[in-house]
């Protein structure tokens, strides 16, 4: 695992080879489990807390399941084990950032999510205060795009297979859209997002 803190314009982390391969092993069992019989599992957008535009208009189109709701214990998840790591504080507390090392969280979700051909989320932001994004597809890799990006601070992230991002989650983010071949459609050779969720639930009393 590498880590890298960027504080300009705005404080967040990258990290390389987030989880080694037995936690990918492990991963990779449940995300092919979720992505089988892809609809039963994975939800349609109005289903996952999509972000809404100023008109009620949903802004992302891909699939996805929170599985703090799909499990009725965490101990039944393989994801939900090993994800556990990113809240170590020498990952998510850098001495060297006056943001992070100065959040307190006591909730945190998971969300995954899936984006075939055609799939996007335009520019939101997250209810919470730090958002976590990770990355997985299959290799080869079968997309084009899918790529994070800031769109108020020009930053594009171009994203790694086991890679991921924090970030403030007030910040305004973005995913570009997936493009795939037809043959690939339906394979679960698309791209898939863990996204991790972390807040303190009762910070404006």
């Amino acid at each position: 695992m590498n880590l890298t803190l960027h504080t300009e314009p705005f404080h967040f982390i990258c990290i390389d080879n987030v989880y080694d391969n037995l936690e990918l092993e492990l991963i990779w069992k449940e995300l092919d489990f979720l992505s089988s019989n892809l609809e039963d599992k994975l939800l349609s957008e109005e289903y996952t807390d999509s972000a809404l535009d100023a008109n009620d208009k949903i802004l992302k189109k891909n699939r996805g399941t929170f599985l703090d709701s799909f499990y009725s214990e965490r101990k039944y998840s393989n994801i939900l084990k090993v994800n556990k790591k990113i809240y170590e504080p020498e990952i998510l507390k850098p001495s060297n950032s006056w943001f992070f090392k100065n959040q307190d969280y006591n909730y945190h979700g998971t969300l995954i999510s899936y984006y075939e051909n055609g799939s996007y989320y335009r520019p939101h932001l997250d209810d919470g205060i730090v958002t976590c994004c990770t990355w997985f597809w299959k290799e080869p890799k079968k997309f084009f795009g899918g790529n994070l990006y800031f769109p108020e601070h020009d930053i594009q992230i171009e994203i790694q297979n086991n890679s991921a991002v924090i970030f403030p989650s007030k910040i305004i983010h973005a995913v570009d859209e997936i493009k795939m071949q037809d043959c690939n459609i339906g394979t679960g050779y698309g791209r898939f997002c863990m996204t991790q969720f972390l807040d303190y639930k009762d910070r404006y009393k």
